[in-house]
């Protein structure tokens, strides 16, 4: 997955509210959608670099995505959608060990009363994955970052975490997938 060639570098000056956040590009303050409704204060901080990506004129509001926030001299992704595109990206590409015996996958499917980021299957064999998007990674996750996932008892359910960050290690929990 590569990020789009246009992204173009501006200042934060605040959030705005959970999903809009106002940027200093050029000299000029505009409007940004935050695809990520966490707090995220340690990113967020007034003047700190951020990269907006263009978006195409239509019924949005926003021309731009905030797409990375500069942090500690590395970019950190702040886009809460990217980690399900990456995982399916993986699995098509065939680097998703745990889950190449499955043939097909589906994003966003309901099952009862809630919906799976990703639901992998193979004839009558479902595999429910929730993908949850960690910024920045604590040195051991806390118990409410574990999935909590109930459904039908032919659902299998597995963790899988993707940490972003070079300095960060495995946290304590061994039964998560690691790729």
């Amino acid at each position: 997955m590569h990020y789009p060639p246009d992204l173009q570098s501006g200042r934060f000056l605040r959030r705005v509210n959970r999903f809009l956040a106002e940027v200093d590009l050029a000299g000029m303050a505009v409007s940004a959608h935050v695809a990520n409704s966490g707090r995220n204060r340690e990113l967020f901080t007034v003047g700190r670099e951020v990269l907006l990506a263009p978006q195409p004129v239509g019924p949005r509001k926003t021309a731009f995505d905030l797409s990375l926030v500069r942090f500690n001299r590395r970019w950190v992704s702040v886009d809460a959608r990217l980690p399900n595109r990456l995982v399916e990206e993986a699995w098509r590409a065939q680097k998703l060990l745990p889950f190449g015996r499955y043939g097909t996958v589906a994003r966003e499917v309901a099952l009862g009363d809630s919906r799976i980021d990703l639901l992998f299957g193979r004839g009558d064999e479902q595999c429910c994955v929730e993908v949850k998007s960690v910024t920045l990674v604590p040195k051991r996750s806390p118990s409410r970052t574990r999935c909590q996932f109930d459904s039908s008892g032919r659902a299998r359910n597995r963790r899988s975490w993707r940490v972003q960050q070079p300095d960060r290690r495995r946290s304590s929990d061994t039964s998560s997938a690691w790729w």
